[in-house]
């Protein structure tokens, strides 16, 4: 698990995703919420937002235990070797954002 420390109620998911990967210089490949904007999608402010990430063997146990808890959960994709992607889009690697 990686903690940011740039809350998602200030700078929102992009800025979340990118303190996270950065450490380690990984990416991502996400799918944006289709109701919403993708500049909202990812730059909204989220009082009550929290990023994780695990690992893939550990996915379905915290699905669950989310669940079992009576938490809401979005999964908005996986982790990759440094390249940042959203729907099928390159906003390109996580060297250029923290170079």
């Amino acid at each position: 698990v990686s903690q940011s420390r740039y809350p998602l109620n200030k700078w929102g998911l992009f800025a979340g995703l990118i303190e996270s990967c950065s450490v380690k210089k990984l990416g991502f490949d996400i799918t944006s919420d289709a109701e919403i904007s993708e500049k909202e999608f990812l730059f909204n402010e989220n009082n009550s937002a929290v990023l994780v990430s695990v690992t893939a063997d550990s996915e379905g146990k915290f699905v669950d235990f989310i669940y079992n808890n009576g938490l809401e959960i979005t999964v908005l994709g996986h982790v990759t070797k440094g390249e940042l992607r959203m729907d099928d889009l390159s906003f390109g690697y996580i060297s250029e954002y923290t170079d």
